[in-house]
């Protein structure tokens, strides 16, 4: 769940293991039994990865002006993996019980619009204060949906190509150019805002304009259906649905996700670039999309794990929410992976295995009852 996708694989080189649409569920393992024959857990450390290679992928997310959809570039030199460890250790558990209870593996949630932000606050240098977070604080810190859902703000032209070839069928040369220009403008519009400022307001900047242009093609084209042809009718057909589907997945979907508009703050920054962050927002994520799990104790230096908590880390330029690991998560590793095939997990090396190294991790008593009363709140 919020997993999206590119080239194959998923963002931040991280697999998807909530595709339960694309795979059976199998049998529920037993946490006396070894994992099945074939199941390779390789980790390797970030710190094993060379400076030049920690920023691969910065940069290179990239929002699509007309689909809104965004898509980091794929890079060979970095190495693809499914979980991620917190613990500092050579070796992990062969044995599913011991990985069920293993408190330092998680689970990457890429937080795709957030590392666009983040990527475009680094090409344009929007954030020029000296703190080294500054551009992930600001990044945290913009109000956006983080749900796993489309949130209706892709471009108009989609709809309007569709459209403008329905009033072709239906014969109308005035309206055919007046729609010609529309999307025209509305391709400029698209490519003019699709920035980190303006990206949300595309669609209510331009609904009047779009709602008077939709009035006046159904003004026109509905006066003439008592002597319109077959193919007139199937023109007036496939612009009524155009013009439908553009209000009914665009706007009336953006209007109703804007109660999931959320904002992260940046409570506590962790070794690695790991942070604790409390969200601002999006009270109802949890009712609609399920509990994304609480951290132990041992990892965030305070409890309890309030739901409007989250770990989130910078892994080579993307931004990565950290969710523990559940039972049904194995049972989908399990299952999704080939005989034989490497699952590879990236450890930060944050915590000692003893534990002897996890001061830092522990938040200071007037930043826990900051964070608390924020939670109260």
């Amino acid at each position: 769940q919020g997993l999206e996708p590119h080239n194959g694989r998923g963002c931040a080189g991280s697999r998807d293991l909530h595709a339960d649409s694309r795979m059976s569920a199998g049998p529920p393992l037993d946490a006396k039994d070894d994992l099945r024959r074939g199941l390779l857990l390789s980790r390797y450390s970030s710190s094993d990865i060379p400076d030049d290679s920690s920023w691969l992928l910065m940069g290179r997310c990239l929002r699509h002006p007309i689909t809104g959809r965004i898509v980091a570039a794929d890079d060979k030199s970095f190495k693809d993996f499914t979980l991620v460890d917190l613990c500092k250790r050579n070796t992990l558990p062969d044995k599913v019980g011991e990985l069920r209870q293993d408190r330092y593996l998680f689970r990457p949630v890429p937080l795709m619009t957030r590392t666009w932000l983040y990527h475009e606050d680094f090409r344009l240098q929007l954030t020029l204060e000296k703190d080294e977070n500054a551009m992930i604080k600001a990044a945290l810190g913009r109000r956006c949906v983080d749900a796993p859902i489309s949130t209706g703000r892709w471009s108009p032209v989609i709809a309007l190509v569709p459209l403008s070839m329905g009033i072709a069928l239906a014969d109308d040369m005035v309206l055919l150019l007046i729609s010609l220009i529309a999307v025209w403008g509305l391709q400029l519009c698209s490519e003019w805002m699709n920035t980190v400022k303006w990206y949300q307001f595309l669609r209510p900047a331009t609904f009047p304009a779009r709602l008077a242009f939709y009035v006046t093609v159904l003004i026109s084209l509905g006066g003439r259906m008592g002597a319109a042809t077959g193919l007139q009718l199937l023109g007036f057909a496939a612009s009524l649905m155009s013009m439908g589907a553009d209000i009914l997945l665009g706007d009336l979907r953006m209007l109703l996700t804007v109660n999931l508009l959320a904002s992260w703050e940046i409570t506590h920054c962790l070794p690695k670039r790991l942070f604790v962050c409390q969200r601002h927002g999006a009270m109802s994520y949890e009712e609609r999309f399920g509990n994304r799990g609480a951290v132990p104790e041992e990892v965030s230096g305070f409890s309890p794990w309030g739901v409007n908590h989250a770990l989130i880390v910078d892994i080579s330029g993307m931004l990565v929410e950290l969710r523990p690991m559940r039972d049904q998560d194995w049972e989908l590793v399990n299952d999704q992976v080939g005989e034989d095939e490497e699952i590879w997990v990236v450890g930060l090396d944050v915590i000692g295995k003893d534990g002897s190294v996890a001061k830092p991790l522990h938040i200071e008593t007037t930043e826990l009852e900051r964070m608390s009363g924020g939670a109260d709140r």
